[in-house]
């Protein structure tokens, strides 16, 4: 059987409330030979474990800022909208997931989550925090197409997916990882020395990337190789 693969939601108010994915990352799953499932914001420990019990991989997905009270800092003015729902709900996706060993890939606010989760902290706010940066988020109608360019560090498993030591990714975010957290690693930067991605010094499946592969998979097939190593991992792991 295929490996069940769990992606996080974000929470949204419409008269009522409604745990939404974009269908972009259920159909980057599915296409690597993966079983998506949507994840519902819940925050019961029980329902977290029981969760995590029946999926073999998590993909934390992109939305809002994360909640500063998770990193130590007040928030400046150039904070965005946070869901604190959500960050405790992922939180404990991601902890229960780590505890248990599957594969884990985060993707923009899920590789924030994976770094603040493990001790790192955040940029609020690039244009703001970091000198000399670029801007890194496009138009939401441009969000399938390049905007700019990244370097990977040719040691990384990252490289090893993606198979180049440069390339142009999407962006569509306004925060960066500051500090790395406990047992991780930087594998790829923009030019302006903004971190990219990252992934685990220690054994088993653990990569963040801070654009969104699941958006540039059909023009830019190049990017299936990180959903494709990820299945690979959740598979193995399964049948572990």
């Amino acid at each position: 059987m295929k490996p069940i693969i769990g992606i996080t939601s974000c929470l949204k108010k419409n008269g009522r409330l409604n745990s939404v994915l974009n269908y972009d990352y259920i159909s980057a799953v599915n296409n690597a030979g993966g079983i998506a499932i949507i994840l519902p914001i819940i925050t019961d420990d029980h329902l977290l474990n029981d969760y995590i019990k029946i999926v073999d991989g998590l993909v934390l997905s992109g939305g809002e800022d994360i909640s500063t009270e998770y990193y130590g800092e007040s928030p400046t003015k150039e904070m965005g909208t946070v869901c604190l729902d959500r960050d405790k709900y992922e939180m404990g996706m991601f902890k229960k997931a780590l505890e248990t060993g599957i594969p884990i890939l985060g993707i923009c606010r899920g590789m924030q989550l994976i770094n603040v989760a493990l001790g790192g902290t955040l940029y609020q706010d690039i244009s703001s925090q970091i000198k000399n940066s670029v801007e890194h988020r496009s138009k939401e109608e441009e969000v399938e197409k390049p905007y700019h360019e990244i370097k990977v560090m040719e040691d990384s498993n990252l490289f090893k997916m993606l198979g180049a030591k440069e390339l142009s990714v999407n962006s569509f975010h306004h925060q960066s990882l500051k500090n790395i957290g406990k047992d991780l690693r930087v594998t790829s930067y923009s030019k302006d020395g903004v971190i990219e991605g990252i992934e685990s010094t220690e054994p088993g499946f653990l990569i963040g990337v801070q654009w969104h592969p699941e958006k540039l998979i059909t023009d830019f097939p190049v990017f299936k190789g990180i959903f494709g190593a990820f299945i690979d991992a959740c598979q193995n792991k399964k049948e572990s």
